[in-house]
């Protein structure tokens, strides 16, 4: 029996516009890179080092990203092995993101390069291992991919905190919050690693049954979330911070466009946010629960 063809690679042009099943390119600070700035680093890229290859790609998925996507430039054969290597991973990334695991294990295996790629393989192993309910693998791969970002410090920063980030929600739905506590560290510049900061945050806080936030940074935090499209993790635990505060009407609102919002994986990767929210559906109005 044939398999179904493998998902295309979606583009979006910002962060604000990008669909739970899309990508977007960061720079090395973290920020996301319009299409016309793309173009212009790709110009400037090639003409320095004779060529670019792709960007730095990254899905989002659930609240959290999984990586998929390298920038080097560089010439020859060194070139085209690091480029044969980026194009692997970037098919299984968007395999990963469609939860077609074993395709997508299938070209990670293949995949060569230098160090910083490898890492971004182990991320995805660990997006494959979170999405499959595989929580000491998946933290076993965080650790492998940390590893390499630490001894390749302060290249890869941006994927070293959204490793980071991922890792504190494993560690949270294994019960080991003192260790997700120590992980999550202080709040970083950019606005997208802010949204995968501010999810780590409060799916700890859930957990803990705490408050971490006050009204003024709620608020600020659920204008950012509203504007992003692909955000249903935080957004539903946005609806977990009003709920807890006592304001029913802005929490069920938010739950239901947390709904429409969420990643098929959400019930692995965030699982204390879906058992808590499947117990408020019927009084946030939603015809069916979260899955």
């Amino acid at each position: 029996m044939s398999r179904p063809p493998a998902p295309s690679l979606q583009l979006a042009n910002d962060l604000r516009s990008a669909g739970p099943l899309e990508f977007v390119y960061l720079d090395k600070r973290g920020r996301v890179l319009s299409r016309g700035a793309r173009r212009l680093r790709s110009a400037a890229h090639a003409a320095l080092g004779g060529g670019i290859v792709g960007g730095l790609v990254v899905i989002f998925g659930a609240g959290v990203l999984a990586p998929l996507g390298f920038v080097a430039a560089w010439t020859g054969l060194v070139w085209l092995w690091r480029l044969r290597g980026l194009r692997k991973l970037n098919r299984a990334a968007v395999l990963v993101l469609h939860q077609r695991y074993a395709e997508a294990e299938e070209l990670l295996a293949r995949v060569r390069g230098p160090r910083g790629l490898m890492a971004l393989v182990a991320m995805n192993r660990a997006a494959i291992a979170a999405g499959s309910g595989e929580l000491e693998r998946e933290l076993g791969q965080r650790a492998a991919a940390e590893a390499t970002f630490q001894a390749l410090h302060p290249r890869l920063m941006q994927y070293r905190l959204i490793n980071r980030y991922a890792n504190v929600l494993c560690l949270v739905n294994l019960g080991r919050l003192d260790a997700a506590r120590t992980a999550l560290g202080g709040t970083p510049g950019s606005e997208y690693l802010k949204l995968h900061f501010w999810t780590a945050e409060l799916y700890l806080a859930l957990a803990e049954e705490r408050t971490v936030i006050d009204d003024a940074e709620l608020a600020l935090r659920i204008e950012a979330a509203c504007a992003t499209a692909s955000v249903g993790g935080l957004l539903g635990l946005l609806a977990w911070a009003c709920h807890q505060r006592g304001d029913g009407e802005r929490a069920w609102q938010l739950l239901r466009v947390a709904r429409e919002r969420m990643m098929p994986s959400s019930h692995r990767v965030l699982r204390l946010l879906v058992e808590w929210a499947n117990r408020h559906a019927a009084q946030a109005g939603l015809a069916s629960p979260f899955r």
